[in-house]
């Protein structure tokens, strides 16, 4: 009886840690899209370039980037209840400054915050979101990632589009909104038990690292990882113009509600596809990025809202099968006491990737016009997709172990 009382207690905290885990990514991703609705008012309002405008969508993962250069691993040391505290705090610190932000430079430093936050939160998250759903069917953990990052952009998109456009206060009201979710999700946080850190790495070789089986699965991963975060950056940093462009509309909730298509076909696309296997859903996933970009491309050419709406449904059906390629691969094939820190060098590697497309992007849309912008990053964007099918099409490489 008393086993019988402490297994249902574990299962229960358990539960608790993976549902507390999976509100994480949805806040770094509602983080990170927040300001997506809010761009065009930025440029109108302060004369901001297409440049200036980028480059606030760029200095997030520019700062998250570094955070998971330096301090990847941070969470083996001080704990990943630890990590993700210091995480959500800082996102609330970011969500705090844009609050009030009057000008370019403390939205750049809340945007800052913002990329710290995610970057000190987001892998010790994910991996406890694997660690607890160890005995669940396979996919449940990568499926369930994958559709809280959907849930964060769409209330990124939608909600705070309809907040800017019908609340007071259009530039600040929604990251008061946004301040108030990171306080609850800390709340939660704060009612789990600190954890150890992982330096009982007992699985880690003398010299710390990771095993020649698993390098190639990290690779495979970063690539499947960095074609969904290049897809996003096209989205979030150009999404509005362009869709602000074709829809005929300044009207914040309608260009958030054609941009959330995407969140939502994330969303309904990874629960759909939870059973595939990492490299088939990486496979399709890069079909379908290849397909995304290509009607992009139409869409800006035509000036096609159809094609447009086209574009977002098949860009967040790559989105969702590649990040959850990645996510499911690392979960399936890292050793436990190398996965948080795997996780921040795929995540890592994704950061780069998009920063290089949204600075590229507005360079060239505030140089020579959004449709140039457009026309000369996609390329790019469709050939990160399809590097990412590539590494999923070929087999593994297969060590000869006999002495």
């Amino acid at each position: 009886m008393v086993a019988a009382d402490r297994d249902r207690t574990a299962s229960g905290l358990q539960s608790r840690s993976f549902w507390t885990a999976a509100s994480v990514p949805a806040l770094a991703l509602w983080g990170s899209g927040a300001s997506t609705p809010v761009y065009p008012i930025y440029r109108t309002d302060w004369g901001l370039s297409q440049v200036e405008a980028t480059t606030v969508f760029a200095v997030y993962p520019f700062a998250l980037a570094l955070v998971l250069a330096c301090f990847g691993g941070v969470s083996d040391r001080v704990g990943r209840r630890a990590a993700m505290l210091a995480g959500v705090v800082s996102i609330a610190a970011g969500a705090l400054v844009f609050g009030v932000a009057p000008d370019l430079g403390l939205v750049i430093v809340g945007r800052a915050l913002m990329g710290v936050g995610v970057g000190l939160g987001l892998s010790p998250a994910t991996a406890v979101m694997v660690a607890s759903a160890s005995h669940a069917p396979p996919g449940r953990s990568s499926s369930i990632a994958t559709a809280s990052t959907a849930i964060g952009l769409a209330f990124a998109t939608f909600i705070g589009g309809a907040l800017v456009e019908y609340a007071p206060a259009p530039l600040h009201f929604s990251y008061w909104v946004l301040f108030a979710v990171a306080v609850v999700v800390l709340l939660m946080l704060l009612r789990l038990p600190p954890d150890r850190p992982a330096r009982i790495l007992s699985e880690q070789k003398k010299d710390g690292r990771l095993p020649a089986e698993s390098r190639g699965v990290l690779v495979r991963a970063s690539i499947s990882i960095a074609a969904a975060y290049s897809l996003g950056a096209l989205e979030l940093s150009l999404g509005a113009d362009i869709g602000k462009t074709l829809v005929g509309t300044s009207n914040a909730f309608v260009i958030g509600s054609v941009i959330s298509l995407t969140s939502l076909v994330i969303g309904v696309v990874a629960l759909a596809a939870r059973r595939l296997s990492a490299r088939i859903s990486g496979v399709f996933g890069g079909f379908a990025s290849v397909a995304a970009t290509a009607t992009l491309i139409g869409a800006a050419q035509a000036s096609s809202l159809l094609l447009f709406v086209g574009f977002a449904l098949l860009g967040g059906i790559a989105y969702s099968l590649l990040f959850a390629s990645g996510i499911a691969a690392l979960a399936s094939s890292i050793p436990e006491s190398f996965r948080a820190t795997s996780l921040s060098t795929a995540y890592l590697v994704g950061c780069v990737i998009q920063v290089a497309v949204a600075l590229s992007l507005g360079v060239v849309a505030t140089t020579w016009g959004l449709l140039e912008g457009v026309s000369a990053g996609l390329p790019v964007v469709g050939g990160v997709g399809a590097i990412a099918l590539i590494t999923n099409v070929l087999p593994p490489v297969r060590r000869d172990h006999r002495q």
